[in-house]
């Protein structure tokens, strides 16, 4: 899978974050339907070739946006 997907999912917790601190939660809500969608298209095709690391990066990111815990 493309680097980019991953940058991309990357992208969409940093887009929800921002929306959940602006309390546009319409925005919130769209973000998050997305990224889901794209979170399981990815798993979806890498499958258990999916990179460890990264995976364990975005879960920790996704644990951190409900939260308000700074992201970086």
């Amino acid at each position: 899978m493309d680097p980019a997907t991953l940058d991309a999912l990357h992208e969409d917790l940093l887009s929800l974050r921002d929306a959940l601190g602006e309390e546009d939660f319409g925005r919130a809500g769209d973000v998050l339907a997305l990224h889901d969608r794209r979170m399981r298209d990815y798993i979806d095709t890498v499958g258990l070739q999916a990179p460890l690391l990264a995976l364990r990066g975005l879960l920790q990111l996704q644990l951190r946006v409900p939260g308000g815990t700074s992201l970086p």
